[in-house]
C-alpha cells in the first residue's frame, strides 16, 4: 500500500444528527465527520428538493441576456449557438438549440474542432458566421476568455451573449451580456453550475416568458453536471435530482440509443454509469472526430438515426481505449518516479486520458507529449497527484513553452520541436526533486467497518449520499481481516471475492499492478455500491488501497488483552473479577450487578455480561472504561423488542412526564439510539404516540391509535433489529482476535 490511512477521529455523535438522517447512525457519523452538522446541511445532501431552487430572475446579466435573445426572436435574427467539444459544452449546446427552436428561433449551432479550431471562439469561424447572416452569437461553456474574438464579432455587426462557467479573467470581454455564475458571491448555491447548468437557467427564463415547459431539458443538465466534475452541492445537487428520473426513463431517443450500445439498463442509471460509460462515449466524438456527432445524437428524434450515431460514438470510444492502451503498453514508468515521455505517433486527443491513467496507477505525475495535428509544434498533457502542483512546474519551465494552462492537478501546453529536449530535462529534474521529498497524503476513511457489516443494506444506506463525486465523495470504508476467497484478472485489474466465514462480496481492484493471493487475508480501504449480479441486487466494492493481513494498520489506542468467558456464569465472573467494571444492558439484566453504557467508569478490567447492540456502542464502552483487560462473558437471549419498548413507554407515562434521555432509553433496552427513533417513528405514523427530540431529550405523548401499521417505517425497524441480532450472534461466535479489531 502506498501512503497511509487516516481513520475517522473519535467524536461524540450528536443524536439529532441521527434524526436528521432518518435514523442512520452510520450516515450521521460520516456527515458529522465531514463537518456537516446542521439540519439544513444534512437536508441539502439527503433531500435536496426539500427546498426550492435559487431564484436567479433578478440577476441583471441574466435579465440582459434574456432581453437580447427576446429581441432576436422578435426581429427574426439568425442566432448561432457556439459550444464546446466536451460533454458539458455538447449538452449545453443541445439544450439551448432545443429551447430556442421551441420558441421559433432561426437558430444554427457550431462545435469547434479540437485540433483545427481549439477551445473557445475562433476568429475564422466568427467571420464565417457573419457571412452566414448571424446577428447574435450565444456561447455555451466558453467565451469568457475570448476578448479578441468578441471584439471581432462586434466589429462584424454581431452581438455576443456569453454563457460560461470558467473562471473569469480580470478584464471581461466586451460582450452584450455575460452570464457566468462564478461572478456571484462565493457562498451562492448556483456559483458552481457547469456550462449546461448556466445554459439551463437562461433557457428556463426564456421558456417561462412564453409559458413553455423546461422540465424535459433536465436530463441533459444532469448528464453535464456529472461529466464536468463540478461540486455536487447546492444548485447542482437539485438539478441532478430533477434530471436523474428522466435519464432513468430514457425519454431522449439519443440517450436511449447510447444506453443500448453501452449495455446499460436505463432504470439503473446513476452517477457512476454516467461518468464512466456514457460521458466517455460522448467525449470520444470531440477527442477523435467531430463533437457535432454527439450534438446531433442528442437533438435527433429519429430512432434509425440515433441508433447509427450511437454506434459511431461507441466505435470512437473503443478506438480511444485502444489508443490509450497502446500508450500505456509503450511506456514503462519507474515506481515512485514521475514519467515524462514524447512520441510523435500518439494521438493528441488521448494523451490526457493516458496521462491520467498512468498518474493514477503509478501514484506520481505523468507528462505525455506528441506532435500536434495540422501544426509544426508539440502538444502535451500533464496530470498530477495531490500535493504536487503540475501547473507550477510548467510555470517554472515556461521559457521552453509557447503556451500553457490548467490547474494544480491537470494542465496542457504546447512548444516548438527545438525546445523538446531541454524542456524534458528541466521538467524531469523538477519532478524528480519534488517527488523525492513528497509524501503521499493519507487516504481519509469515513467509517471503520467489520467484515460482517459489508452487505447490501450497507450499500443501500450509503447510497443515500448519492450523487457522489466532487464536493461529496463516496464514503471510504476501512476494514481489516478480510478473507481473500478468489482472485481473477479482469482488463487492467482484478476482481476479488472477499468476506469472512459468513458472507462474501465482490470487489474490483484497478490499475494497481499486484493483487493479493487467494487463501490469505487483507486489510483495505474501499467504497461500496449497489450492483446487479445475475438479475439480483448485490454489493460491489472498489478497493482504493490494500495491504496483506499480517501487515496490520494500527487503528489506534492501546493494546488490550482479551479473555473468552462466554458461557461462564455471571456469579463466577463476579467472584473472579471483584474490582472490575461490569457492563450489562437490556430489560433482562436490569436487576443484575453492573452498569449501562452511560454509567460506566474507567477501570483496568472490563467484564461484559451482555453483548452490546452494535460495533459503535462497543467502541463507546471501550473508550469510556479504557481497560487493560476485557473479559467477554456474553450471555444473551433474544427478546421481543416491541413488548419491551411499549413496556418502557407505559412506565414513563406512569411517572407522569413522558420525558427521558434518548441515550438512557436505548441503554435500558440494550439497543441503538437509531433503533429507538425508528420505533418511535413507526408508532407515530401509526398514531400510537407523538414525540419530539430536543438536544437528546425525548418527550413522548400518547396518541389515539392502537394498531401498528405496515409500511416502510415497519420494514426499516425490522431491518435495524435484524442488524442488531446479527451483530450479537456474531459476538457469541466470533474468534477473540476478530472481536479485538473493534477498537475505540
Amino acid at each position: 500500500m502506498r501512503g497511509s490511512v487516516l481513520l475517522p477521529g473519535q467524536q461524540q455523535l450528536n443524536p439529532e444528527m441521527v434524526v436528521w438522517t432518518g435514523g442512520s447512525r452510520r450516515l450521521a457519523m460520516i456527515l458529522q465527520g465531514r463537518g456537516i452538522t446542521s439540519r439544513e446541511e444534512v437536508e441539502q445532501i439527503l433531500n435536496p428538493l426539500a427546498r426550492p431552487q435559487p431564484d436567479l430572475s433578478g440577476y441583471r446579466p441574466l435579465a440582459a441576456a434574456t432581453e437580447r435573445i427576446e429581441a432576436a426572436l422578435a426581429q427574426g435574427e439568425k442566432i448561432a449557438v457556439y459550444g464546446d467539444y466536451d460533454v458539458d459544452g455538447i449538452t449545453a449546446t443541445a439544450l439551448l438549440v432545443t429551447a430556442l427552436g421551441r420558441l421559433g428561433a432561426d437558430v444554427i449551432w457550431h462545435i469547434p474542432n479540437r485540433f483545427s479550431e481549439g477551445y473557445g471562439l475562433e476568429a475564422r469561424r466568427i467571420q464565417a458566421l457573419a457571412r452566414e447572416g448571424v446577428g447574435l452569437v450565444v456561447t455555451c461553456d466558453c467565451g469568457i476568455s475570448n476578448h479578441a474574438e468578441v471584439e471581432l464579432a462586434n466589429a462584424l455587426g454581431m452581438d455576443v451573449v456569453i454563457t460560461d462557467h470558467h473562471t473569469p479573467p480580470p478584464e471581461l470581454p466586451p460582450a452584450h451580456s455575460i452570464v457566468n455564475f462564478k461572478l456571484l458571491p462565493p457562498d451562492h448555491p448556483s456559483r458552481d453550475l457547469p456550462g449546461v447548468g448556466v445554459a439551463y437557467v437562461l433557457a428556463k427564463q426564456l421558456l417561462a416568458r412564453h409559458g413553455k415547459e423546461d422540465d424535459d431539458l433536465l436530463d441533459l443538465v444532469a448528464l453535464g453536471i456529472i461529466a464536468d466534475v463540478v461540486p455536487l452541492r447546492g444548485h447542482n445537487r437539485q438539478l441532478y435530482a430533477l434530471g436523474l428520473p428522466l435519464l432513468q426513463e430514457a425519454r431522449r431517443p439519443g440517450l436511449a440509443a447510447l444506453f443500448a450500445v453501452a449495455g446499460i439498463n436505463p432504470e439503473l442509471v446513476d452517477e457512476d454509469k454516467l461518468a464512466y460509460q456514457i460521458a466517455p462515449r460522448i467525449n470520444a466524438a470531440g477527442r477523435l472526430g467531430d463533437g457535432s456527432t454527439a450534438v446531433r445524437l442528442l437533438l435527433s428524434r429519429e430512432q434509425e438515426e440515433t441508433a447509427a450515431l450511437a454506434r459511431e460514438l461507441d466505435q470512437l470510444n473503443s478506438l480511444r481505449k485502444e489508443m490509450s492502451k497502446k500508450i500505456l503498453d509503450e511506456v514503462s514508468p519507474e515506481p515512485g518516479r514521475a514519467l515524462v515521455a514524447y512520441n510523435p505517433d500518439w494521438h493528441q486527443g488521448v494523451i490526457g486520458i493516458a496521462a491520467g491513467q498512468i498518474c493514477s496507477g503509478n501514484g506520481t505525475p505523468a507528462v505525455l507529449m506528441t506532435r500536434a495535428h495540422q501544426e509544426d509544434s508539440i502538444v502535451g498533457s500533464a496530470r498530477s497527484v495531490e500535493g504536487i502542483d503540475i501547473y507550477e512546474i510548467l510555470h517554472q519551465c515556461s521559457r521552453f513553452l509557447d503556451k500553457f494552462g490548467g490547474h494544480p492537478a491537470a494542465a496542457g501546453f504546447s512548444l516548438r520541436p527545438q525546445n523538446l529536449e531541454p524542456f524534458v530535462r528541466a521538467v524531469q529534474e523538477l519532478l524528480d526533486a519534488i517527488t523525492a521529498r513528497w509524501t503521499p497524503p493519507p487516504l481519509r476513511a469515513d467509517l471503520v467497518v467489520q467484515p460482517w457489516e459489508i452487505d447490501l443494506q450497507l450499500a443501500e444506506e450509503l447510497n443515500r449520499l448519492s450523487p457522489c463525486g466532487e464536493g461529496n465523495p463516496r464514503p471510504l470504508l476501512f476494514c481489516q481481516d478480510l478473507a481473500v476467497k478468489s482472485v481473477r484478472a479482469a482488463g487492467t485489474g482484478h476482481i476479488l471475492t472477499l468476506g469472512d466465514r459468513w458472507r462474501s462480496f465482490a470487489a474490483g481492484l484497478w490499475n494497481s499492478g499486484a493483487a493479493p493471493q487467494p487463501g490469505g487475508s487483507v486489510g483495505a480501504v474501499f467504497t461500496v455500491s449497489r450492483d446487479m449480479y445475475r438479475g439480483e441486487p448485490s454489493v460491489w466494492a472498489t478497493l482504493e488501497a490494500w495491504w496483506p493481513g499480517e501487515a496490520r494498520v494500527e487503528i489506534g489506542g492501546k493494546k488490550r488483552e482479551y479473555r473468552d468467558a462466554r458461557g461462564v456464569s455471571w456469579k463466577r465472573l463476579l467472584r473472579q473479577y471483584p474490582e472490575a467494571e461490569f457492563y450489562r444492558e437490556g430489560v433482562q439484566w436490569q436487576d443484575f450487578p453492573g452498569n449501562m453504557r452511560f454509567n460506566l467508569q474507567p477501570a483496568p478490567v472490563l467484564v461484559m455480561l451482555s453483548p452490546p447492540p452494535s460495533a459503535g456502542v462497543l467502541r463507546q464502552i471501550l473508550a469510556t472504561v479504557d481497560p487493560d483487560l476485557v473479559v467477554l462473558g456474553f450471555a444473551w437471549q433474544q427478546r421481543d423488542f416491541m413488548a419491551d419498548f411499549l413496556g418502557a413507554l407505559k412506565y414513563l407515562w406512569s411517572q407522569g412526564t413522558g420525558e427521558v434521555a434518548l441515550g438512557g432509553l436505548a441503554a435500558a433496552l440494550g439497543h441503538n439510539e437509531d433503533t429507538i427513533l425508528a420505533a418511535l417513528r413507526l408508532l407515530a405514523v401509526s398514531g400510537i404516540v407523538d414525540f419530539t427530540l430536543t438536544r437528546g431529550k425525548l418527550t413522548v405523548e400518547k396518541g389515539r391509535g392502537a394498531k401498528i401499521k405496515a409500511g416502510p417505517e415497519k420494514q426499516k425497524l425490522l431491518a435495524m433489529l435484524q442488524e442488531t441480532v446479527s451483530f450479537q450472534k456474531w459476538l457469541q461466535q466470533a474468534d477473540i482476535d476478530e472481536i479485538q479489531q473493534i477498537r475505540p
